[in-house]
């Protein structure tokens, strides 16, 4: 055998493991992909039911496997809402800021995350979520009414309005 044929057998087997590993990798990917999906899926069921104690474990499963952006973010606030469920309220605080790293235009999140600040007794990390709550959605009266309480609360009538 000559040594171009080797160097071209080389090449071609090179070309065929390359190819192959990123197959097997792309199905790994995909397979994580789905499983994650399933368990975001499972723990939103179990949030519905009212089992957040699962939803907690199923959300931090799915979060800690593959996710896209989007289910991510909502994985994180979805964890929040049944961590705050469970009176793990700086859990919940925590969950709710990773939701909003991700996906900055979740208005659910700033709203609740002020309301457990507001309940914590930090009005001005409240009274920033709810304006950015309200920013997004100047109807918001649950947004609305929390900064406007604090505010009052504060005795600024003016920004109580």
């Amino acid at each position: 055998m000559t040594r171009g044929v080797k160097i071209t057998i080389g090449v071609v087997a090179a070309i065929v493991l390359t190819t192959a590993g990123l197959f097997a990798f792309g199905l790994y990917y995909l397979i994580r992909l789905q499983q994650s999906r399933a368990l975001f899926d499972r723990g939103a069921t179990a949030m519905n039911k009212g089992d957040y104690e699962e939803a907690v474990g199923d959300f931090k499963n799915a979060i800690a496997g593959n996710l896209t952006k989007y289910y991510r973010a909502y994985a994180f606030e979805d964890l929040a809402f049944c961590e705050n469920e469970e009176k793990q309220t700086d859990e919940a605080i925590r969950d709710y800021s990773n939701a909003l790293k991700i996906d900055p235009n979740l208005i659910f999140a700033w709203n609740a995350r002020g309301r457990l600040y507001s309940g914590k007794g930090d009005k001005d990390k409240a009274v920033s979520d709810f304006s950015e709550a309200i920013k997004l959605d100047p109807n918001l009266y649950g947004s609305l009414f929390g900064r406007g309480f604090i505010e009052l609360e504060r005795k600024e009538w003016r920004k109580a309005e």
